[in-house]
This record gives C-alpha cells, sequence and structure tokens, in this order.
C-alpha cells in the first residue's frame, strides 16, 4: 500500500515540478494546487488508479 501511495506522490512532485500543478496559497495557510488542463486529467487518472487500487486490497 505505501508503494502505491509513494507512487502516486512521485506522479504528483513530478507534475509540480514540469508546471501542470501551481501551489499557491489557500485559507487557513493550506494549499492550493491550480492545475492546466493537461495536468488536471494526468492527476485524475492518478486518483482513479489510486482509488482502484486502495478498494481492490480491502475487497
Amino acid at each position: 500500500s505505501n508503494l502505491y501511495y509513494r507512487t502516486f506522490n512521485h506522479i504528483f512532485s513530478e507534475l509540480l515540478d514540469k508546471g501542470f500543478i501551481v501551489r499557491c496559497n489557500g485559507f487557513n495557510g493550506k494549499f492550493l494546487y491550480k492545475t492546466s488542463e493537461r495536468g488536471k486529467k494526468v492527476l485524475e487518472a492518478g486518483i482513479r488508479f489510486y482509488n482502484l487500487i486502495n478498494t481492490s486490497k480491502r475487497n
């Protein structure tokens, strides 16, 4: 499970590095992420993949 989480984080930081996702200051010191259309699609795919892994583990 940790492996998949690391993979997701890796994808996320990669998108951050390449400028697909831009971190901005949000309310109460939390970060908001702004993302380009392409970055959004990649991230959504990543989240779907991550959720898929998680649900299959529980069953």
